[in-house]
């Protein structure tokens, strides 16, 4: 069992800001934290803030021919 890490106040809005800005996959966000992938859409859902729709990088990248 993975053990559970906390965000300090300036985490949780520097990770909210990455999220919103959508430039970068949530996943990248998730890791740069520490915490699930989930945890991202989790928080901006808390927050109030729009949820990105899924997959938006995933399809570039199969574009681009790039791996996964």
């Amino acid at each position: 069992m993975k053990k559970r890490r906390y965000l300090s106040e300036e985490q949780a809005s520097e990770m909210l800001r990455r999220y919103s800005a959508g430039v970068e996959p949530v996943r990248a966000i998730a890791a740069a934290f520490g915490v699930d992938p989930s945890y991202p859409g989790l928080l901006a859902r808390r927050s109030g803030i729009a949820l990105r729709k899924p997959n938006r990088f995933s399809k570039q990248l199969a574009g681009s021919g790039e791996p996964r």
